[in-house]
């Protein structure tokens, strides 16, 4: 899939539902520093923010693949 130039994070969200590395980085590249940034803030700790982070991520990753399953049906 190609991303057309400036895309939405719900076109972002769409092409990681399809199998879009590309969309997938783009979407990463664009929260990462955000929200690195934010939990390190509230944390004060590096470790702890970067494991958040991670797990916050794949969260985020399994919930929109769950999403692409359920409007398959």
């Amino acid at each position: 899939m190609s991303i057309h130039q400036n895309p939405t994070d719900d076109d972002l969200a769409l092409g990681i539902q399809n199998g879009s590395e590309q969309a997938f980085n783009l979407l990463y590249k664009k929260f990462e520093g955000k929200l690195m940034g934010y939990l390190y803030m509230k944390l004060k700790n590096k470790e702890i923010a970067e494991e958040i982070f991670q797990i916050t991520w794949s969260k985020a990753v399994s919930y929109t693949h769950l999403r692409a399953h359920e409007t398959d049906s």
